[in-house]
């Protein structure tokens, strides 16, 4: 599967993988590695909130089966940012 973040200034965003240590916050299960993503609501887009998936597909199976999630993208000369709209799921928007 393939998940991508539409934006109109630098067009599609990728998923960022997190490498384990460098300063990466822990998610809900303890784990610090892999593509995060977090639930929508106010407050709750901490990293303690969030998820990580080793892989793009469980990260995509995860989207597909709750909307509304976000998930941490990459942009060129930016840190990772979360992104809850216009995401892309196999060519199909959520």
């Amino acid at each position: 599967m393939r998940v991508d973040v539409e934006d109109r200034k630098f067009g599609r965003l990728e998923p960022h993988y997190f490498n384990r240590g460098g300063g990466t916050k822990l998610d809900r299960f303890g784990r610090q590695e892999g593509y995060r993503c977090s639930p929508p609501g106010l407050g709750r887009n901490t990293s303690r909130t969030g998820i990580c998936f080793r892989t793009v597909d469980e990260l995509a199976d995860h989207l597909l089966a709750n909307p509304g999630w976000g998930i941490c993208v990459k942009k060129p000369g930016h840190p990772a940012s979360l992104r809850y709209t216009n995401i892309i799921v196999d060519g199909r928007p959520l």
